[in-house]
């Protein structure tokens, strides 16, 4: 029986998430884009705790926010440079259309500029 022989093009890029080496489909061959709901709680999250260490009725510092999620200090300092990300970024994270290495894990550990122009270029 002869099998016939076929072939697909579609654009592609490899790209790294962590220690995964990922395919990323390009054109209309692209999966339809879906939000991360890890990446958007930690949004979520930075949000959160910005609001709280500015609410000038608690007066809660970050080791009182801390203490109250039962989680480390480092962890909320770095988060709440998060409730800074530029705009559009946020709004990538939120149609699901960021950059495929752009994790919530990332976000929390990277030492993220403060000027817009200079997040983008850091997340791309």
């Amino acid at each position: 029986m002869d099998v016939p022989v076929f072939s697909v093009a579609a654009p592609l890029r490899l790209r790294r998430r962590g220690p995964e080496l990922r395919i990323v489909l390009g054109g209309a061959a692209a999966p339809a884009p879906m939000p991360d709901p890890l990446l958007v709680r930690t949004l979520i999250e930075a949000r959160c705790r910005l609001a709280a260490y500015l609410d000038p009725a608690h007066a809660l510092t970050v080791s009182d926010i801390a203490r109250r999620e039962g989680t480390d200090v480092g962890d909320v300092s770095r988060s709440l440079q998060l409730a800074f990300l530029a705009p559009d970024l946020v709004e990538c994270i939120l149609d699901g259309t960021h950059p495929v290495g752009v994790t919530g894990e990332r976000l929390k550990r990277a030492e993220l500029p403060l000027l817009w122009d200079e997040q983008r270029a850091a997340l791309a």
